[in-house]
This record gives C-alpha cells, structure tokens and sequence, in this order.
C-alpha cells in the first residue's frame, strides 16, 4: 500500500476518544487507538485489507492446521480463528 495513503489513514486514527453507555449510566470520554471507528465508511476497506494480508502472511509461512488438511485460519466478518496442532505451532502462527 502506498506510504502517503498510510500516513493519511493513521492521521484519520489518531486521537480517538469513547464513550460508553449503559442505560442511564455514561463513562467520561477515553482515548482508544486500538480499533478502527464503527460505522465509518472507511472502517471496513481498512478491515478487509488487513484480514487478507493476514490471510495471505498465514499462507505463505506454511504454519497451522485443522483435522488431516492444512488449514491454518478460518475468517469471517471481523471474526478470525488459527489453528494449529500444538502450542509450539500457534505461538508460531501468533508471531505471523
């Protein structure tokens, strides 16, 4: 991805404040820079580019499994699972 669109997009980021609401009960505004911001129109081009070069890093290191086939994540929406046979293997796939 282009390094101007980047620094853009992380300008776009920056300083995020929420708030949280249960009923009548409101927490005071805290800063959050670890999400993209819900109902943004841009929130889920981000979120796709980065679940499929997620996807595709998995891929090509060769690392996870499920049952008796290589398959080393399941992805869906903003919901990703990694699989691997052993502890050693998902501290791998972890590190991806």
């Amino acid at each position: 991805m282009d390094r101007k669109i980047v620094q853009v997009m992380s300008k776009l980021y920056e300083e995020n404040e929420v708030k949280f609401t249960i009923g009548d009960i409101s927490t005071g505004w805290m800063r959050y820079n670890n999400a993209v911001r819900q109902g943004c129109v841009i929130s889920q081009p981000l979120l796709i580019t980065y679940i499929e070069e997620l996807i595709a890093r998995i891929r090509i290191s060769g690392r996870g499994r499920g049952a008796d086939r290589k398959l080393g994540y399941l992805a869906h929406a903003d919901d990703s699972v990694l699989m691997a046979e052993s502890n050693e293997e998902m501290e791998e796939l972890l590190q991806v």
